[in-house]
């Protein structure tokens, strides 16, 4: 996604969430053209941040891990289902050796 700082869209290059930061870059181009290159550490900015990104990231949070856990489940399930039919054939088969 992106994040808008003081009204320039950049993209973001890295986030730290334990630390509360994040890194983005400014191509030369960019630098000539706006206000963020004066800028210093500590000033106060207006950050704006990508609204599909967001609507992404609570679907992360939610939706899929609920689904990545349903599918989980599903896999255990169908791996004791194959087992269980795994001794049964094989109970068949041994019974029929025996007749």
């Amino acid at each position: 996604g992106y994040i808008a700082v003081d009204g320039t869209s950049l993209t973001v290059c890295e986030v730290n969430r334990d630390q509360g930061w994040f890194n983005l870059m400014l191509i030369s181009h960019t630098q000539q053209c706006v206000v963020l290159p004066t800028r210093r550490v500590g000033d106060l900015v207006n950050l704006e941040a990508d609204a599909v990104g967001k609507y992404v990231g609570s679907l992360v949070g939610t939706q899929i891990i609920d689904r990545i856990d349903v599918l989980e489940q599903q896999v255990k399930q169908s791996r004791i289902f194959a087992a269980v039919t795994a001794l049964v054939l094989a109970a068949v088969v041994v019974k029929s050796f025996r007749k």
